[in-house]
């Protein structure tokens, strides 16, 4: 599930314009001072000098080359440890924002459906001991790579429309894509939750201030429409691994 992690990982850097990481840990050492590690996806035993290392990050870029094309300030580094020790090091060297890893090791195969559920032990120990979110991937992200929402104007302008229907200053509304209809509303809600905040990465307040400020009744929902995306774009940076 590596591969499907770093897909997501790569979708969120273009949504967040983030810088991103690429973080492979190829072996963990011997016993002592041996010069030899054993390479955590082949089991063999390698000796990673320098030369080695470039190696395995050439690989890497070969690996996600079609992924790297459309994206800017992504990093690609790999060093010898243990996984869950050295992923935590690079996370608070970097001061990262999110981490992001596949629940475990198996090849998505006919028969690894069984443990899509199951996390690995370099997962847990990394969710424990994080400063920031770990996000867990198990499965292929069949929707997120290059995700571009469809009818994105005419849904931020339907959501608009709300305040004529419910004559409510803050609401949120809950909409769908339907393959056949469209956009379609599912609901409005008087009292929306966390999610709105959670789905900017931001705060209500300074958004409700500013709105408070420039907010005109006579404009028509696709000004006000307008005024958000101007307002409100998706421009906080990250740093994620």
């Amino acid at each position: 599930t590596c591969d499907n992690a770093a897909k997501v990982a790569f979708d969120l850097q273009l949504k967040w314009d983030a810088n991103l990481t690429i973080f492979h840990v190829l072996g963990i050492p011997s016993r002592g001072y041996s010069p030899f590690v054993t390479d955590v996806r082949t089991g063999e035993t390698e000796q990673p000098d320098p030369d080695y290392i470039e190696w395995v990050k050439e690989e890497m870029k070969n690996t996600y080359g079609a992924l790297l094309e459309d994206s800017e300030n992504v990093e690609i580094e790999a060093t010898v440890g243990a996984p869950h020790r050295e992923i935590l090091r690079i996370a608070r060297k970097k001061n990262i924002d999110l981490i992001i890893m596949g629940s475990h090791t198996r090849q998505e195969d006919i028969g690894a459906t069984r443990y899509r559920s199951v996390v690995g032990s370099t997962m847990q120990k990394v969710a424990k001991a994080a400063r920031c979110p770990v996000v867990i991937i198990s499965r292929p992200c069949t929707t997120c790579w290059r995700l571009r929402i469809p009818h994105w104007d005419f849904i931020l302008e339907s959501a608009a429309r709300g305040y004529e229907v419910t004559e409510l200053g803050y609401l949120g509304v809950d909409m769908v894509i339907d393959r056949l209809r469209g956009p379609l509303i599912l609901e409005m809600n008087a009292r929306p939750g966390l999610n709105i905040q959670i789905a900017n990465s931001t705060g209500l307040a300074n958004r409700i201030a500013r709105i408070d400020e420039i907010h005109s009744g006579k404009a028509p929902p696709a000004e006000r429409a307008r005024v958000a995306r101007q307002e409100f774009p998706t421009n906080r940076q990250m740093r994620m691994i």
